[in-house]
């Protein structure tokens, strides 16, 4: 799967949209950092209950996660694996 390294995404859960978020993932694609700048903060504790999280690329493509690292308060994650 080829995705840019940078850019705009999106943060799903169950379905429903929950926040936009900068990314950036590492060049061996191992790791992923996320920045929310619109919508709900706290991906530990969503709104809506959802075993995994589901983060929308700008090109479309899709990966889901749990958030294991991050800060709530500020809005700012880190995907490890999956």
């Amino acid at each position: 799967m080829h995705m840019d390294r940078i850019g705009e995404g999106a943060i799903y859960a169950a379905g429903v949209w929950l926040a936009r978020v900068h990314y950036t993932v590492t060049e061996d694609g191992a790791a992923i950092a996320l920045r929310v700048y619109d919508g709900e903060r706290d991906l530990f504790c969503p709104p809506i209950p959802a075993a995994e999280l589901l983060l929308e690329f700008a090109d479309g493509s899709h990966r889901w996660f749990r958030p294991s690292h991050g800060n709530p308060v500020a809005g700012t994650y880190t995907i490890i694996g999956h």
